[in-house]
């Protein structure tokens, strides 16, 4: 996505992670990290 910035970037990422069905299957699991990087 050009012109985004970092911090636009990890919100829409996290927004991601919340609506993933995975992230949702496990959602026992105590604690889910996300890793994401903005290259470019």
């Amino acid at each position: 996505m050009p012109g985004i910035s970092p911090e636009k970037f990890l919100e829409i990422a996290q927004a991601a992670k919340e609506g993933c069905p995975v992230s949702r299957a496990l959602a026992g699991v105590k604690e889910i990290l996300l890793s994401a990087r903005l290259v470019g």
